[in-house]
């Protein structure tokens, strides 16, 4: 089955999950065209941070991680299909849900870590996507 439209959530911190997901995505793309949206989700600082940083720093933080993902886009030869890309802020499942929606994608590809006691406990949100989301939600594991 090929997708017209996903969303690829990329984890900065995970580069070998990263690396896989961009091969899975390549996949796809060679069944046919697909419009690609990357989105990485950056966490959020406590407003006493914020207020210590210079005012144009959530600025400069959002278009260095889209600059990022656009490098991401070219490593992993997937820049031709590359619509836009995105850097919310906030909690990962409602970004990703929230993205996806407004852009109304077909397809969320995602990465699943392996499962330990604290994801065990605190849930995950390859789990909340997979069973919030609107539209398919691909799970790539090693």
């Amino acid at each position: 089955m090929t997708y017209p439209s996903a969303l690829i959530a990329i984890d900065r911190e995970d580069e070998p999950g990263s690396q896989l997901l961009a091969a899975r995505c390549r996949a796809f793309l060679a069944m046919g065209a697909m419009d690609l949206h990357l989105v990485h989700v950056r966490t959020p600082l406590p407003r006493s941070y914020l207020a210590e940083l210079p005012d144009n720093w959530e600025t400069n933080d959002r278009s260095e991680v889209e600059g990022w993902l656009r490098d991401f886009a070219k490593r992993h030869f997937l820049d031709e299909n590359v619509i836009d890309t995105h850097a919310p802020s906030g909690s990962i499942a409602s970004e990703v849900i929230r993205l996806a929606n407004e852009l109304r994608v077909k397809a969320i590809f995602a990465t699943a870590h392996r499962l330990d006691l604290g994801r065990l406990l605190l849930g995950s949100n390859i789990h909340a996507i997979a069973r919030d989301a609107r539209c398919d939600v691909v799970v790539v594991r090693e």
